[in-house]
């Protein structure tokens, strides 16, 4: 039986476990912080998706109640830049890329802000990637489908392009905008907010509730020059794929 001082949602999530065969807690304070992290994991998602602008209207569910196949997650009607990623025309996919991988490496990311490793120093790019904070050296993730580091490597593999840019690269420059992205205070406290309501009540699935709860952090990538450049096609490559020539007000401050 649960702990009698386990929450609703504690309680909701171990049943949760039970019913698909995960193993049971011996710990209730191992678990809290466990839970705690996948609800941080699931904020940053959705923070990340609100911030890049990327599909961000799709969203139709966030919880940390378990299934078969995650802890918890962030659900999309559709997630057509993973689907459709290599089928954009070469400027799109550099552009909705970086976008996409910063969604994706964003659960980590937030993990690792909330819990922070010390990672000692390697020699070569890829050994001190798969040591750093949001990168880790789980090889089964990155070759089992449908998990984060899955599609984050296979978009940085599509992102190379017929140069064949070192894979490395292009995840080492995603993890470093992730981690500078959550480290936004607008941004972190959008974490902040939904990981709360989600260890309060476990699943939400009101759209503009979560878009509320993320605050003016909704496409601000797109309004802040530095951001902008990183996450919209220039004036040359909109031109060039047709779409019109405008581009956002971007902020000064």
């Amino acid at each position: 039986m649960p702990h009698p001082a386990y929450t609703k949602i504690e309680r909701q999530v171990l049943d949760a476990r039970r019913v698909i065969g995960q193993s049971m807690p011996a710990d209730p304070a191992a678990f809290r912080q466990e839970l705690r992290l996948t609800a941080y994991h699931e904020a940053g998602h959705v923070a990340a998706r609100m911030f890049t602008g990327q599909e961000a209207n799709h969203l139709v569910s966030v919880s940390i109640i378990p299934d078969a196949g995650s802890e918890g997650h962030a659900k999309a009607e559709r997630n057509e830049a993973i689907i459709m990623l290599e089928t954009y025309p070469p400027p799109r996919i550099r552009t909705a890329g970086r976008s996409l991988l910063l969604t994706l490496l964003a659960g980590r990311g937030a993990e690792a802000r909330l819990n922070p490793r010390k990672t000692k120093p390697a020699l070569d790019l890829q050994s001190r990637l798969l040591q750093s904070q949001i990168l880790v050296p789980l090889s089964r993730e990155w070759d089992t489908e449908d998990t984060d580091l899955f599609h984050a490597w296979r978009a940085a593999n599509i992102m190379r392009g017929p140069r064949k840019e070192n894979i490395w690269r292009v995840l080492e420059q995603a993890e470093r905008w992730t981690i500078e992205m959550l480290a936004m205070p607008p941004v972190w406290a959008s974490v902040e907010r939904l990981a709360g309501m989600l260890l309060e009540r476990g699943t939400l699935t009101d759209r503009d509730e979560i878009a509320e709860t993320c605050g003016d952090i909704a496409y601000l990538g797109m309004t802040i020059p530095k951001w902008n450049r990183r996450l919209v096609p220039t004036l040359a490559e909109r031109t060039a794929m047709g779409w019109p020539t405008e581009r956002l007000k971007m902020r000064t401050t």
